[in-house]
């Protein structure tokens, strides 16, 4: 645990806190029906504009890949490629600092302002040291290149868009620590207004530089390398001066009094945040395995499985908000010493997150053929997909209970062993079976779908196990009683 500071609390005794860090009553044990709605519209609130940004990042992809196939077959293959290679280490890095909001939220409950603001300094050099390390990786990355036998027409073309993409790095690796701080501090709107600021930037670098408008040199995908980095460092650049202009951040004195790194709170926040990087690198390529196997199936087998994946990445945006609406409150309650209200919050979370979506599993069960006809015109690869989202209906349940427990476990400071459980759930379990499945056996795309839904339905289950283990099924533990 972390000491607390002996400044004296942000509040005057003038001035009642806020309804949301009031000690709980014994109200909180019987669940009645004001504090559950009550806590129901917070989780809303913060969780929706998480959605919203998430949204924003998966627009940005979209919309590279549409712009440079416009541009030439290559020009998208550079892209796919480059992707390919830099999306895992963005998936790690993003996982890493993910654990800086509820280590503010809980923080943020009993320490002065500055403290706050002092600690949350250290994950902005954190991420500055991440985003100074993706610009040495991009710029020394042609041996993997080689390694991967990229074919010599491609192989420059990845290498310069990597080279281009790299100047954005210390932007991004900005708005995400800011991104995460403001999380912490139940500020969850300013990572999206910024989201869409990136996008909107990302647009207008991708029209002047891969296809030469407004006399700019047409450079393919490596112009959509700087039409990214356009986006990412605009994103960081904003969101910076965001919080330095906005009076609601001048009392954490976040970018104007800048404390030296210190080793031990930055040793603190890597223990917790590189298992939460690494259970969703597991994750990320859980899915990348399952659309490679899908590859050697042939062209309508994998153009259906894609349609399915995207759709769900799409729908699993509604729990990633939630779970970090979840990762806030709980760890908010923690930083308060109430267990009855952690355990109230974390619960209520969980079965809020995994209710909703069945929003999701309604519409690919009702009118999965309308959906895949938006994606192509191809009655087989429609079919094909239409099938498949009935597998992904499925899965909604499970995603959204373990991505739920994974945002209370964080709040707690648990990361080690649901990085354990990610590992043993993917890797061992959900990827064997899809291979199995899918391949061995012959069952083809509905084999890796059974293989993608067993392993995320046995990592809910051991996640939702391990949860109630910290908070008591019934009663609390003795490491929390006391």
């Amino acid at each position: 645990m972390h000491q607390k500071p002996t400044e004296t609390k942000r509040h005057h005794h003038t001035e009642p806190p806020p309804p949301e860090r009031q000690q709980p009553t014994t109200s909180a044990t019987s669940w009645s029906r004001h504090l559950v709605l009550g806590e129901l519209r917070i989780l809303l609130r913060l969780g929706a504009p998480v959605m919203g940004a998430h949204v924003a990042g998966l627009l940005m992809v979209t919309l590279n890949t549409i712009m440079a196939g416009r541009h030439s077959a290559s020009a998208m293959a550079a892209l796919a490629l480059g992707s390919a290679i830099w999306a895992p280490m963005l998936i790690f890095g993003l996982g890493m600092l993910m654990i800086i909001a509820p280590m503010v939220a809980q923080r943020h409950e009993t320490w002065p302002a500055p403290a706050v603001g002092h600690f949350a300094h250290q994950a902005i050099w954190l991420g500055q040291a991440l985003g100074l390390a993706y610009i040495l990786a991009f710029f020394h990355i042609d041996f993997v290149l080689t390694l991967l036998h990229i074919k010599p027409q491609l192989h420059q073309a990845v290498l310069s868009y990597l080279q281009a993409l790299a100047w954005g790095m210390p932007g991004l690796a900005l708005y995400m620590s800011l991104r995460f701080i403001s999380d912490g501090l139940s500020k969850t709107r300013a990572a999206l207004y910024f989201g869409l600021f990136g996008l909107a930037l990302n647009a207008i670098g991708n029209t002047a530089l891969i296809y030469g408008t407004w006399g700019f040199p047409a450079l393919g995908a490596t112009g959509c390398g700087y039409g990214s980095a356009l986006g990412m460092l605009g994103m960081g650049v904003g969101l910076g001066l965001y919080v330095l202009l906005q009076p609601a951040y001048r009392p954490y004195r976040l970018l104007r009094q800048a404390p030296w790194p210190n080793l031990r709170t930055l040793t603190e926040i890597l223990r917790q945040g590189v298992p939460v990087g690494i259970s969703l690198f597991c994750e990320a390529t859980l899915f990348a395995g399952v659309t490679m196997l899908a590859g050697a199936m042939g062209i309508v087998e994998v153009a259906g499985h894609q349609i399915a994946i995207n759709v769900a990445s799409l729908t699993f945006m509604m729990p990633v908000g939630f779970s970090m609406a979840i990762s806030i409150r709980v760890g908010q309650a923690l930083g308060s010493g109430s267990y009855t209200l952690m355990r109230f919050r974390s619960l209520l979370g969980i079965m809020a997150t995994t209710a909703l979506m069945v929003l999701p599993a309604s519409l690919m069960l009702l009118l999965p053929k309308t959906i895949a006809a938006w994606y192509t015109e191809d009655p087989a690869v429609s079919r094909q997909g239409s099938h498949l989202l009935y597998m992904a209906a499925a899965m909604q349940f499970a995603d959204g209970l373990q991505v739920a427990c994974s945002g209370a476990l964080r709040a707690l400071g648990d990361t080690t062993a649901p990085m354990g459980v990610t590992v043993l759930s993917y890797w061992f379990v959900g990827l064997p079976t899809a291979y199995y499945l899918g391949i061995i056996q012959g069952m083809g795309p509905d084999g890796l779908w059974y293989g993608l839904i067993m392993g995320i339905s046995i990592a809910g289950l051991l996640l939702l196990t391990r949860l109630l283990g910290q908070v008591g099924w019934r009663a609390p533990p003795q490491h929390l009683a006391s």
